[in-house]
């Protein structure tokens, strides 16, 4: 039985590298002001490049996780820690690799049965689009987040500036087939699979603008799906989760076409946190409040590595 958490102390991990640097501390601090309110010892860390160089030791427990993109979302912090012997949050290295490279969880995905959409990936900067790009397409960077870089393409003339939007964010380019349908994001912490929400954003696609500012996007949990299709959303969303191997929180987003199985987009291994995020308002929703799922994130990490170390 793992004891009582206050006798831990927490490092909440967050800032790092990436573009999505200003969410990930938002992310951090509502997790730092939760555990706080449930007693917990927290310490905020701000990754930078020292701390990835030359990790300081961490005078904590168990690390959270609230990371995200870059080297806090591809395995290497999660590395890091198992280095240091740290417990973390969240999925293993291998896992978050795999989770955050949009072309190499879509191969997992395949082999595990499930649909996506029709892709090609640019790994170098084109003088013209490849000729069997899809058309229409969603443009995206291979591994980035927060819909940074990513373009919805109808016209072929605006493909090849598409892409080359994407590469300015990242080493390579997904050109998707745009799929028609119902954009829904399911979350899945360990067993537990949260309710579907559905997302309807104020611009063509879910994009920066409509995930962190107000009024970007509407939010709903009463989307009408028969039984048949809610199971069927669920279950793509727990096989995607098993697919490439994740643990604790995670976050799968599909396209729901009117008719044939979920498309899965991609798969977030540590989604945000924020105010504005939809993992804690999937638990919400399921009757788990924001400092509640905090402390069920930090529970895990603990519960997967003993002993523990310098516990009191």
């Amino acid at each position: 039985m793992t004891p009582r958490l206050p006798r831990y102390r927490v490092a909440v991990l967050c800032g790092g590298l990436s573009p999505e640097r200003s969410i990930s501390l938002e992310s951090g601090r509502n997790v730092a002001a939760a555990l706080l309110d449930r007693g917990v010892n927290v310490e905020i860390v701000d990754v930078t490049t020292s701390f990835l160089d030359a990790p300081p030791p961490l005078d904590c427990d168990v690390a959270f996780i609230a990371l995200h993109g870059g080297e806090g979302e591809d395995g290497t912090v999660q590395a890091v820690l198992e280095r240091m012997g740290i417990p973390y949050t969240g999925s293993p290295p291998e896992a978050s690799r795999i989770g955050l490279d949009k072309a190499a969880s879509r191969r997992r995905f395949e082999r595990a049965g499930l649909f996506v959409a029709p892709a090609v990936l640019v790994e170098d900067t084109p003088a013209s689009p490849p000729p069997d790009c899809p058309l229409p397409a969603v443009v995206k960077p291979v591994t980035g987040g927060s819909t940074i870089g990513v373009s919805v393409v109808r016209d072929p003339a605006a493909l090849l500036d598409a892409i080359w939007k994407a590469l300015r964010t990242d080493r390579a380019a997904l050109v998707e087939r745009f799929i028609e349908g119902r954009e829904f994001t399911v979350a899945v912490f360990e067993e537990m699979v949260f309710p579907p929400l559905l997302i309807e954003p104020a611009a063509e696609i879910f994009d920066f603008d409509c995930k962190y500012s107000d009024g970007g996007a509407r939010f709903s949990f009463d989307h009408g799906l028969p039984p048949e299709r809610l199971a069927a959303l669920e279950k793509a969303a727990k096989d995607a989760y098993n697919a490439i191997g994740c643990r604790g929180l995670a976050r799968v987003d599909f396209i729901l076409p009117p008719e044939g199985p979920p498309c899965v987009l991609e798969i977030n291994t540590v989604p945000g946190m924020t105010s504005h995020s939809l993992a804690p308002l999937a638990a919400a929703r399921a009757g788990i409040p924001f400092d509640e799922l905090c402390m069920m994130a930090v529970r895990a990490a603990l519960e997967r590595k003993a002993p523990l170390r310098n516990v009191s």
